[in-house]
């Protein structure tokens, strides 16, 4: 049975564990070339002979760059970039947060955004390619202890707007996925067992959410079901923004953490 990607060839950044990895898994399912990356040299890979995997930092525009128009110098062409690739570092008051630490974290996830699609463009808007970014729903909403990593991901979703205005002359659809609480082995890794319980109270439907649905909407999103949807910052969150969540000493007890105030960190 052909698959909905046959044929097509797919940039996948951040590629090697979490979200980036069921993203590729899934591509490749329906017959997408994947190309991936990650700065870890010891990525963990799909297996299959339509996959390929380079190590780059996507902070370092040039080598970005060179990784993008080599793999449409290999292929022929781009049908689909995901920009996945991005960081979360731990949550703290702004006072603690050092300017070159801002700097850091907008060069990995904002600049690298921008840069990838500046260098895809010329590439996709020969296919009438879709643009998939991965945002973030706090991106929307704010988040305790995060201004440099909000600021990030509201950047993305204010480029992703702006970018599907000037490329839908061009046949191209710019979109951008704001997951919530998505149980990813970072996740896991950050939030002990009992931090993980509480948080999966806050979506209306009593659980974290999974890759590999993120996965599916990325899919869908890079697809031809939705090639009348551009520009738009789609939420994957279970409901969790819906409502009111836990605000001030409430939210602190439940989370069993310290409020986040200058000279103050969380557990």
């Amino acid at each position: 049975m052909a698959g909905e990607f046959d044929g097509k060839v797919a940039i996948v950044t951040g590629s090697s564990r979490g979200i980036g990895l069921a993203c590729a898994e899934r591509l490749l399912a329906e017959g997408a070339t994947v190309v991936g990356c990650s700065i870890d040299r010891e990525a963990k890979e799909p297996v299959s002979p339509r996959y390929s995997h380079q190590t780059v930092d996507v902070a370092d525009p040039a080598g970005l760059e060179d990784f993008v128009r080599a793999a449409a110098a290999r292929h022929g062409h781009i049908d689909v970039l995901v920009n996945n690739a991005g960081s979360h570092p731990p949550t703290q008051a702004i006072d603690d947060f050092s300017v070159e630490d801002f700097d850091a974290l907008y060069r990995q996830n904002l600049r690298s955004v921008f840069v990838a699609c500046r260098a895809a463009l010329p590439f996709l808007r020969k296919t009438g390619g879709a643009i998939v970014n991965m945002a973030s729903a706090v991106g929307l909403y704010g988040q305790e202890g995060a201004v440099t990593y909000c600021a990030t991901k509201a950047g993305i979703i204010g480029l992703t707007k702006a970018l599907a205005i000037d490329e839908a002359p061009n046949g191209v659809r710019v979109n951008a996925v704001c997951p919530g609480a998505i149980l990813t082995p970072l996740a896991r890794e950050v939030h002990p067992r009992e931090r993980r319980d509480k948080i999966a109270t806050w979506s209306w439907m009593g659980r974290w959410g999974t890759a590999e649905e993120v996965a599916e909407l990325v899919l869908f999103l890079a697809g031809d079901r939705s090639a009348y949807i551009t520009g738009q910052e789609i939420v994957i969150g279970g409901g969790t923004e819906l409502g009111y969540g836990f605000k001030g000493a409430h939210y602190y007890r439940e989370m069993g953490i310290d409020p986040v105030a200058p000279g103050s960190r969380s557990a």
